[in-house]
């Protein structure tokens, strides 16, 4: 099961949304279609400060954005009951999520904030601002009016496709692509703010219907004193959980057909079974559990799976307590997790992810079927020499390691109850299949939230991950157009069938998973 939230969408409405582009065709530069007397009234913008309204994720709520030039820029959104911000500090890009939980942004999540601060300072008309490169498209006409097409490649971003608006001058429209959706953003509603035009309005549209958004701007300050450290990252000190005096606490875990099981209890009720999930950027109740349960939920998110997406709801939980431990006041995901198929030991309650495997160094031990939760302010972390690092990739942990002597970029994720799967782009950009043996079809497929995957077995050469090597690994090649075998930033995935091998440390914190030996 693969990140069923995507972060609850992390990119979330930079007041203009971005996209992949061709190359150019010719040598039109956007600076010829754009008059001297605006890029001096733009050069002289160093602020802006905007409030507004915005409706997303089927709730409606606030949004500010606060920005100085030449890259930072910090964004605020309050729907009520969720809420988030996102940020770049010339440097950095983080965000805070739904729990208050802050995390660098690194890979494409972090792209994506560069091309939002590149698009807000209008860095495509200024040598002053944030670099990067412009090439001219083409020529084009959007409901009657006509336009120029350039592709923006901002440094360290993505490239963006935008299109000036050949009356006005103005970039009316911008593209950007979350794997294969195409989310498309409009403009609109001019006003003169200080001699500049602000777009008032701005509407995204793309396939996926949780994705769509319409925002209003109420006030807009240009050249306002704002405050440096609102750029900064956020880091909330605030503790939202309980862990009792003790150096650690263990959690009895059921471990069944590859997926890992523990009970909790969720606002008081009775105890019940969660899948344990690296792959969860959130934790996440059944629809069918929350509902029995009287646990109220709104909203409509666009939740990101292994072959797609499907909706989610967004909960208020007052308490989880996991033996003793207790985490207070969540925000927790609601949706369909029944109908993924999986055989738990008892009642479903959902998926435990991120919001609980973040707060404390963990480790998973097969053989012995427990979960040891270590005090995070007691903590020792073992010999070095079995450490590996790893960066978040939609708040999944991800490893460099090696198949058959070729790298890749591998999640490690607690809710594949299969062993490692190679994305079928690796297997194809390296020809690794020439080099497997024992090749089956599978007579099913793999999936989780979002939907399925057929797959193709096999058996690799070895597989490295730090000091840990694996001999003739077996594995699954998976094809899929949609969600995380899309991605163009993940190779792989490391799950249970291979992690059983050993025990299995993590410490969020840090950024660094430990394979000990198991043993009795």
């Amino acid at each position: 099961m693969k990140n069923p939230i995507y972060k609850l969408i992390g990119c979330i409405a930079f007041v203009a949304l971005w996209a992949s582009a061709a190359g150019a065709t010719d040598s039109l530069k956007i600076t010829d279609l754009v008059s001297q007397e605006y890029r001096t009234t733009l050069h002289e913008i160093k602020t802006m400060h905007q409030v507004g309204r915005i409706s997303m994720y089927g709730m409606s709520g606030r949004i500010e954005m606060w920005y100085a030039t030449p890259d930072r820029m910090t964004v605020s959104l309050d729907l009520g009951m969720l809420k988030m911000m996102q940020g770049y500090d010339g440097r950095r890009a983080w965000m805070k999520d739904q729990n208050n939980q802050v995390m660098e942004l690194t890979g494409n999540e972090r792209k994506k904030v560069i091309n939002s601060v590149y698009l807000t300072g209008e860095s495509y008309l200024l040598d002053d601002r944030m670099p990067g490169t412009v090439s001219y498209l083409k020529d084009t006409i959007i409901s009657e009016q006509d336009y120029s097409g350039f592709a923006a490649l901002p440094q360290d971003g993505d490239t963006v496709r935008i299109f000036l608006n050949r009356t006005s001058g103005r970039v009316d429209i911008a593209e950007d692509n979350i794997d294969e959706v195409a989310i498309i953003t409009y403009s609109s509603d001019y006003r003169m703010v200080d001699g500049y035009p602000v777009a008032f309005k701005s509407r995204t549209e793309s396939a996926l219907p949780q994705m769509n958004s319409l925002t209003e701007m109420d006030t807009v300050q240009i050249n306002v004193p704002i405050d440096p450290s609102i750029f900064g990252i956020a880091e909330d000190t605030s503790i939202d959980f309980y862990f009792p005096p003790a150096d650690s606490v263990i959690v009895p875990m059921k471990y069944s057909n590859g997926h890992i099981f523990i009970t909790a209890k969720v606002a008081g009720k009775d105890s019940v079974y969660f899948i344990l999930d690296s792959g969860a950027g959130i934790n996440i109740l059944d629809k069918n559990f929350a509902a029995s349960h009287g646990i109220r939920f709104s909203g409509e998110i666009a939740a990101k799976g292994v072959a797609g997406y499907q909706s989610a709801a967004i909960a208020d939980v007052d308490s989880i307590r996991l033996g003793e431990i207790v985490l207070l006041r969540q925000k927790a995901a609601v949706t369909d997790v029944a109908s993924i198929g999986i055989r738990a030991p008892g009642t479903l309650g959902g998926v435990m992810g991120y919001d609980l495997l973040s707060r404390f160094p963990f480790l998973v031990d097969y053989l012995n079927q427990k979960i040891v939760f270590y005090n995070p302010g007691k903590f020792h972390p073992p010999d070095s020499s079995s450490a590996v690092p790893f960066d978040f990739i939609m708040k999944i942990p991800a490893v460099n390691a090696e198949i058959d002597g070729h790298s890749g970029k591998f999640l490690i994720d607690l809710g594949n109850a299969f062993g490692l799967i190679l994305h079928k782009s690796l297997v194809d950009k390296y020809n690794l299949e020439q080099g497997f043996t024992d090749i089956r079809d599978m007579k099913g497929s793999i999936g989780g939230v979002g939907g399925v995957s057929s797959a193709m077995a096999a058996v690799g050469q070895d597989f490295v991950v730090g000091p840990v090597k694996i001999e003739k690994p077996a594995l699954l090649v998976a094809e899929g157009d949609s969600g995380i075998l899309r991605s163009t930033e993940i190779d792989g995935n490391i799950g249970n069938l291979m992690l059983q091998q050993f025990m299995v440390l993590f410490n969020y914190h840090d950024k660094v998973v430990n394979f000990l030996p198991a043993r009795k």
